[in-house]
């Protein structure tokens, strides 16, 4: 359970940056403007849920090479990764069409994780009990994720760093939880058998 869980507390520490900071950062540090960032923004999320439902059914029906979840897992983080850190490096110049664009990108990466990885914690066991376990243990180490991203947030205001220094610090360690735990996650945890 440990193996499949750990990428999810990678996976959720650059929330609070994505929806706390991001908007405030783009909109007034980079003076992009509060209602043109909350339309991008808004842009992406409905791109987002539009690609939810497609993902899963393509990680249902098309498996690569036998495998229905760890392909999409795989090209998902690495799609997610570049997208975190444009969105949390933005060039100087950037601009509306710069956060809609990687907002987007760093969406379908992690709607391309999120989607087979949680179905694929539910098809792990076919024991209720195991299943509630794997689940638990997958989003205590999602808020484990949270409260990182909380120690971080504190650390660097001890070590008066700037708000574009912690922001992307906290990119760089989910991406470096995330490239460790999730090649380790699809090493070692058998795919999915969708049809037992």
């Amino acid at each position: 359970m440990l193996i499949y869980s750990c990428p999810a507390l990678a996976i959720s520490i650059p929330t609070i940056p994505i929806y706390i900071y991001l908007p405030t950062f783009y909109g007034v540090t980079l003076e992009l403007g509060l209602v043109a960032t909350g339309f991008a923004l808004l842009l992406a999320r409905v791109f987002d849920t539009v690609t939810d439902p497609i993902v899963g059914i393509i990680s249902d029906r098309f498996p690569i090479k036998r495998n229905y979840r760890k392909p999409w897992i795989a090209v998902g983080s690495i799609i997610a990764a570049i997208g975190l850190y444009q969105l949390l490096n933005p060039a100087n110049d950037a601009g509306i069409v710069y956060l809609i664009s990687w907002s987007i990108i760093l969406y379908l990466g992690w709607t391309l994780v999120a989607v087979p990885y949680s179905t694929w914690g539910a098809e792990l066991s076919t024991d209720y009990n195991e299943r509630t376990s794997i689940t638990t243990t997958r989003e205590t180490a999602g808020i484990l994720g949270i409260l990182t991203c909380g120690v971080i947030l504190a650390l660097s205001t001890n070590l008066k760093l700037s708000e574009m220094e912690t922001i992307s610090l906290i990119g760089w360690v989910a991406i470096g939880l995330g490239a460790i735990s999730i090649p380790y996650l699809l090493k070692k945890l058998p795919d999915a058998d969708i049809t037992r």
